[in-house]
């Protein structure tokens, strides 16, 4: 019942599962996180521990109030201090979130994960950086359960039931968190292998939504109307990927580097076989780059340079870009 309804709790409230009967183990833990700084490692092991125990008796309920417990201290305690007592723990759990196989955990790990992301020690400054490499690392998963999600929504769009709202949801927040991983990448650029996987899932994600078939627009709309209808006031999260990705277009460098992952994508998918066809996504890509602060001119000079290299692979391609 809980797998089948889950997205109406979610959606319905942000604390679910907690209820009246959980009050003093949420006033405990608040208490705790306030007055025992020196201790946050302490209650981080026990979280985890609650949620493996949870997970290892495949019970969703109990692991889901470990999880949101969680929450609850990344929002009382989040200074760079505070989060590197626990944050480990918390990583550690939200691994086995996404690996799962249940999509109220799934959701859960990324409903963690976005809202750990969004702390200041990650979205404002640079003293996350310490973290940057596991972190950026959770984007093969989020990745994954993207593609499971899609393709669940594709099989089961037809049906009224809770399932395609789940996966909306789902795709909903692995935008979000690859999202926040880009603009992570962004500030940090350590440049690291992880980041050019990020990049490659998130150029192939931008890749799908310019050039659309019949499926991907279908899940598209249906992704568009349920964000509108359940968070009126947030953006697309499929706007925020390409606000995050496009504004890589500051320099010539990560311009370099993210055309080119834009362009192989497409380009192995040949979508690029009529000159009609590339007029079309080119000046889409150029509109998006701009609507997203990016420079157009580190676009051109990049596509001419990522051209100029095609010419050796894939001369009709090639030449119809040009």
């Amino acid at each position: 019942r809980v797998e089948r309804e889950g997205v109406g709790f979610i959606l319905d409230r942000e604390d679910w599962p907690l209820t009246l009967k959980h009050a003093s183990l949420v006033s405990k833990t608040i208490d705790y996180v306030k007055f025992n700084h020196e201790k946050l490692p302490k209650l981080g092991r026990k979280l985890m521990r609650r949620a493996e125990k949870g997970l290892s008796k495949r019970d969703v309920e109990y692991t889901s109030v470990a999880v949101v417990l969680m929450k609850k201290v990344v929002r009382e305690a989040n200074s760079a201090v505070q989060m590197d007592y626990y944050l480990p723990y918390f990583l550690d759990v939200i691994q086995l979130l996404l690996r799962s196989g249940n999509s109220i955990l799934n959701y859960q790990g990324l409903s963690l994960l976005k809202l750990i992301l969004e702390q200041p020690l990650f979205s404002l400054d640079n003293s996350g950086i310490i973290h940057h490499k596991r972190i950026i690392g959770f984007c093969e998963s989020v990745k994954n359960i993207e593609d499971e999600y899609h393709l669940n929504f594709l099989l089961h769009s037809d049906k009224e039931s809770g399932g395609s709202n789940m996966s909306l949801l789902l795709l909903n927040h692995c935008y979000l968190c690859l999202s926040h991983l880009l603009d992570m990448a962004s500030r940090f650029k350590l440049k690291l292998k992880e980041e050019e996987k990020l990049l490659s899932f998130c150029a192939d994600t931008v890749g799908k939504i310019v050039v659309q078939n019949d499926a991907d627009e279908s899940v598209a709309a249906a992704l568009g109307n349920f964000e509108r209808e359940n968070f009126p006031n947030c953006p697309s999260s499929t706007q925020l990927i390409f606000d995050s990705l496009f504004g890589h277009f500051t320099e010539m460098d990560s311009s370099t580097r993210v055309l080119r992952h834009i362009m192989e994508n497409l380009v192995k998918k040949s979508v690029f076989s009529s000159p009609e066809s590339v007029e079309e996504i080119v000046r889409e890509l150029s509109r998006r780059v701009g609507e997203s602060k990016g420079e157009t001119l580190f676009f051109n000079e990049a596509l001419m340079e990522f051209c100029a290299e095609l010419y050796g692979q894939d001369l009709s391609q090639a030449s119809n870009i040009a």
